[in-house]
């Protein structure tokens, strides 16, 4: 039983030295989530060509395009103030915050090509509602035991 106590305190000992109780019963929180998207601009248009977010979300975007000419193409979306540019074999990187739900059309000029963002408003966890039979009138349902 001694030995057992011993073992204890030195594996309590050795916990104390290399974490601080601090670190350990500390509460965590992280920043707004965030959401990295990869946009490819091929001749067919954008790809993906419709974005669902959530409100509150940061969005990171990476685009890229695959189109054989030596032309630049773009994303646009002038809600937010946002122009990105890509040539071939190249990632453009930009980044974007929704407060508000709603529809968001990004297009490029150049090649008459567009594309959205959905956002959607970030639902509330549901309470499950259940009815009490404490002072209902009249008799409760109950199924039969066969």
């Amino acid at each position: 039983m001694k030995v057992l106590i011993k073992c204890f305190f030195v594996l309590f000992f050795l916990l104390g030295s290399t974490y601080s109780w601090g670190q350990i019963l500390e509460e965590k929180s992280y920043k707004s989530p965030y959401k990295e998207v990869s946009i490819i601009i091929a001749p067919e248009g954008y790809y993906p060509k419709n974005i669902t977010l959530f409100t509150g979300e940061k969005v990171k975007l990476y685009l890229t395009s695959i189109l054989e000419q030596h032309i630049t193409t773009c994303l646009m979306l002038p809600e937010k103030s946002l122009f990105m540019s890509v040539q071939r074999g190249n990632i453009s990187e930009g980044g974007l915050f929704f407060e508000k739900a709603g529809v968001y059309k990004f297009y490029c000029p150049t090649g008459k090509i567009e594309g959205k963002f959905v956002v959607l408003k970030k639902g509330r966890k549901r309470r499950l509602n259940v009815m009490s039979t404490k002072g209902a009138k009249g008799k409760v349902w109950m199924p039969r035991e066969k």
